[in-house]
């Protein structure tokens, strides 16, 4: 079974993305297949091994965090 991360893409303190990945590099290339301008961003991961109601992992996904 994969281990997949949530990562938060934030720039002064201010989240932008929210990823789902199984590392840091795929949460870039997520970003970047997105179209998500990420460049100086800090990546930081927010929690390890996160898994659904059932206990089962995530499907690496990337989002936009901010409310609109």
């Amino acid at each position: 079974m994969k281990k997949v991360n949530a990562y938060n893409f934030s720039e002064k303190g201010c989240v932008f993305y929210h990823a789902i990945a199984e590392d840091h590099e795929q949460a870039v290339l997520l970003a970047l297949q997105a179209g998500f301008d990420v460049v100086g961003m800090d990546i930081e991961l927010e929690k390890e091994d996160v898994r659904d109601e059932m206990g089962n992992p995530y499907e690496c996904r990337i989002e936009d965090a901010l409310v609109r």
